[in-house]
């Protein structure tokens, strides 16, 4: 079976090949993950960074510091890249800001997501051989003056945003259609303006909130409304919801909660309405069961008589069979497959 780390499991190659005493001293890992490369370093020399929840949660109870800055001078910065070249420019960024003179930065990447592009570009504008083939996957070596050299004279957007009606909401390149409103959710946003009587009031979730379109849109529309509870895996997710919310002095009457949905606990509060674009992702693929794991938490987070306004990716007629005996659907409130827009109260 292919890893589904190769440019991780190229990084090890790589820093198996240099000299061990740069591997003892502090190393950042931007994007870090459970990984044999991990092994490389002293625990207590290592400062692993991770926006998504799932992995950092796996690396701190391996014991690991999660998104701790590191006070002492940085020897190496490791960056796994992704698949988006806009967050790999805002990772160099970052690299770049914890890096000092004496550092070395590493930035792997798979060579069909954008390595073998990112290579020639580096050895075009540093005339740099210090890039490494290796597992499908591209190893770009930088010191701090080169990377800022390489970040100079590369393009790069202004932080994106996507402007909704009267609204502007920030975004990040790691998040899902962050350029532009899917049609999933147009299709739910749309819903919810032509039923206005909905989801207006309590105490109410946004699960797997992304940048924040529905939430925020009903925290617009309705002061009645005392609280949202924006709820992701991913934590630029939550940052970028957090600078929507200050725009409009929507701070007091919302929660962020850096979380798994499907190990959410409600704690004794439920909530009165929950919404979702129902997230079929996981690491990178697509996994429609997980919206299945998310719709059999509603019970334990709905209040009695509670109501969740869900958008269905894909609904397999099996999964539709579980779902008419399991709860009370009051309608498919609106089919365009692959979409299916589903009212559930409790």
């Amino acid at each position: 079976m292919e890893s589904p780390y190769q440019r991780i499991d190229a990084l090890k190659w790589v820093l198996e090949q240099v000299d061990p005493y740069h591997l003892g001293a502090p190393v950042v890992f931007l994007g870090a993950v459970p990984h044999p490369i991990l092994s490389l370093f002293p625990c207590e020399e290592l400062y692993c960074y991770q926006t998504l929840y799932t992995h950092a949660e796996q690396l701190e109870s391996a014991g690991y510091k999660i998104n701790v800055p590191c006070e002492k001078p940085v020897q190496l910065v490791l960056v796994a890249g992704t698949k988006h070249k806009d967050y790999n420019d805002l990772l160099l960024q970052e690299a770049l800001e914890i890096a000092n003179d004496q550092s070395q930065i590493y930035f792997a990447l798979e060579q069909q997501l954008g390595g073998a592009a990112l290579a020639k570009q580096a050895r075009k504008t540093l005339q740099t051989e210090r890039v490494y083939s290796k597992a499908r996957s591209k190893v770009i070596q930088f010191d701090h003056q080169e990377l800022f050299t390489f970040i100079s004279q590369s393009t790069r957007e202004r932080a994106p945003t996507i402007t909704y009606e009267d609204t502007i909401f920030s975004t990040h390149p790691s998040l899902f259609s962050y350029r532009e409103i899917d049609r999933g959710s147009r299709l739910l946003i749309n819903y919810l303006e032509r039923t206005p009587s909905l989801l207006t009031k309590g105490n109410g979730a946004d699960l797997g909130c992304g940048w924040g379109l529905f939430g925020i849109c009903l925290l617009r529309a309705h002061p009645q409304i005392e609280k949202v509870s924006f709820i992701d895996l991913e934590r630029h997710a939550l940052n970028s919801i957090e600078e929507t919310l200050a725009r409009y002095e929507l701070t007091e009457r919302a929660a962020l909660l850096w979380t798994d949905a499907r190990k959410f606990k409600a704690q004794g509060r439920r909530f009165d309405w929950i919404v979702s674009n129902l997230p079929y992702h996981q690491d990178g693929s697509t996994a429609y069961e997980l919206q299945a794991e998310i719709v059999e938490r509603l019970p334990s987070l709905l209040k009695p008589g509670g109501e969740a306004l869900l958008l269905w990716h894909h609904l397999a007629p099996r999964l539709a069979d579980s779902l008419w005996k399991r709860f009370k659907i009051s309608e498919i409130a609106e089919a365009q497959p692959p979409y299916y827009l589903i009212r559930i109260c409790s």
